[in-house]
């Protein structure tokens, strides 16, 4: 497929994504992998730190946590959507292209939101705040300008609709316009 422009994604009827769903499909998108983070904690737990393979129970709960990263990273560079992208009707795109970003482009992505999101959390914020700040309207944050990435809002930007007013037929009033003709024609007998 050949390379699109920049404004591609947003001439085929899409619109960037608002900064409330963005961050309402990032929220249930972290509230999912948290579910499925903890379950594979609590399995760890109950399968091996409870049996005194302490250490086997954490690189287990670890690494469950990292296959949950992948397989979000694996989902969205394949697909351009997660579950919370798909709930909101958002997609990932490359900026260029108009498709999804890849699979390595995406783990990429994933990796810098983790690093941001390492220091309590407050690295989350300058990417946010980066993304609001966008100059070119784009709102692309420091991961998305790494990856060449915007997120787009899928639903169809509306077509307004333009109607003509309703074509009202004239009524001639006789009484009037006789009235009115007699009384501008001077020279008429009365």
């Amino acid at each position: 497929m050949g390379v699109r422009s920049i404004a591609r994604p947003l001439d085929d009827g899409f619109r960037t994504a608002d900064p409330d769903r963005r961050f309402l499909a990032f929220a249930v998108d972290r509230l999912l992998a948290g579910c499925l983070d903890a379950a594979a904690v609590l399995l760890a737990v109950r399968l091996l730190c409870s049996r005194g393979h302490l250490l086997a129970g954490v690189l287990t709960a670890t690494a469950g946590a990292l296959v949950v990263a992948l397989a979000f990273a694996v989902l969205l560079g394949a697909t351009g959507t997660t579950p919370g992208k798909a709930l909101f009707r958002l997609r990932l795109v490359h900026t260029g292209t108009g498709e999804p970003i890849g699979v390595w482009p995406a783990v990429l992505r994933s990796i810098a939101l983790g690093v941001a999101a390492a220091p309590f959390g407050f690295g989350l914020a300058v990417l946010a705040w980066t993304a609001l700040t966008d100059g070119r309207g784009l709102r692309q944050g420091w991961h998305d300008h790494l990856v060449s990435s915007v997120l787009l809002d899928v639903r169809r930007v509306p077509v307004a609709v333009v109607t003509a007013p309703p074509v009202v037929p004239r009524v001639v009033n006789l009484t009037a316009l006789s009235l009115t003709s007699t009384a501008q024609d001077p020279g008429s007998p009365s």
